[in-house]
C-alpha cells in the first residue's frame, strides 16, 4: 500500500526520499553489516562490495574493503567518543593524510557503487547530481 502512495505522489522522488529518510532515521549506517541489510531488506538490492573493492584501488578483495570500512568506523566512533587517545595512554594516536585520503577513497567507491546498483535496479535518476571530481590517492 505504502508504495501506491509514493507513485500516486505529484513528486515520487520525493516521497520514496522521504519514505527512506523515515525507515533510516533512528539506524546508523556505520558499520558494514548494517549497510548490507539495509541494502537487502529497505531497497531490495545486494551490497556492491566486489565492484566498490574493484573501483577503490589498492588491489583489494571484497572482504578487505569491508574490513578498511569497518575499521574507519571504529576509528571514527574513537574520535568521536574517546578523544582519539591511545589505549592506556595520554596521548592522541596518530593520523596520517594518506591514511585519510585512503579511507576517503573507500567510502567514496562504496558509495558509487550503491549508487550504480540503485540505477540497475530502479533505472536512471533524473536529478543525480554529476560528479565533477573524485577523490585522488
Amino acid at each position: 500500500m505504502e508504495a501506491l502512495k509514493i507513485l500516486a505522489h505529484p513528486n515520487p522522488h520525493k516521497a520514496i526520499a522521504e519514505f527512506v529518510a523515515e525507515k533510516l532515521s533512528g539506524t546508523t549506517l556505520q558499520r558494514t553489516a548494517m549497510i548490507e541489510d539495509n541494502l537487502r531488506a529497505v531497497l531490495d538490492i545486494q551490497p556492491p562490495w566486489a565492484s566498490a573493492a574493484k573501483n577503490a584501488g589498492d588491489s583489494m578483495n571484497a572482504t578487505q574493503l569491508k574490513e578498511q570500512l569497518d575499521e574507519f568506523s571504529d576509528r571514527r566512533n574513537q574520535i568521536a567518543h574517546k578523544g582519539d587517545v591511545k589505549p592506556g595512554t595520554k596521548s592522541p594516536e596518530t593520523i596520517s593524510r594518506d591514511w585519510v585520503e585512503r579511507q576517503v577513497r573507500y567510502v567514496w567507491a562504496m558509495g558509487e557503487a550503491i549508487c550504480d546498483e540503485l540505477a540497475k535496479a530502479y533505472g536512471p535518476k533524473r536529478g543525480r547530481p554529476k560528479v565533477t571530481s573524485r577523490p585522488t590517492g
